[in-house]
């Protein structure tokens, strides 16, 4: 199982679970796209803007009503 079908999956139990992917190939831009919502990061990337993509996503998500 790849992060795309982990992604998916999680995201049929979890609807609103924010999802970031990091990858050197570029194809797995057209996973991110699939996953509605989710972020890609593209390797080399530096900690700190992943920490600051990690952390919008989790705001992003403690604002949605449950």
């Amino acid at each position: 199982m790849d992060g795309a079908v982990l992604a998916r999956r999680a995201r049929e139990l979890l609807p609103d679970l924010p999802v970031v992917y990091a990858s050197g190939r570029s194809s797995m831009l057209d996973a991110a796209i699939r996953v509605p919502g989710s972020v890609f990061v593209a390797k080399p990337y530096m900690p700190e803007r992943v920490g600051r993509i990690l952390a919008d996503a989790v705001n992003a998500a403690a604002r949605v009503p449950a």
